[in-house]
């Protein structure tokens, strides 16, 4: 199973969302396919957040 990046969606890490942009959808001033996580550099058990399908407020916590 691939990712499909049928629904809008983005990421709230370190207070900045990074998304992709679609039409009629929030603008993202940082798009998510130009940023990897490990960039971060993430410590142990730290979270940043992933929403998706805005429609539906589905929001995960990512560890």
């Amino acid at each position: 199973m691939g990712w499909e990046d049928i629904h809008l969606h983005y990421f709230t890490i370190h207070g900045q969302q990074y998304g992709v942009s679609k039409p009629g959808g929030i603008d993202f001033n940082t798009n998510a396919n130009l940023v990897k996580l490990s960039q971060f550099r993430f410590q142990k058990k730290e979270k940043f957040l992933y929403e998706q399908d805005l429609r539906k407020d589905t929001i995960y916590s990512v560890y």
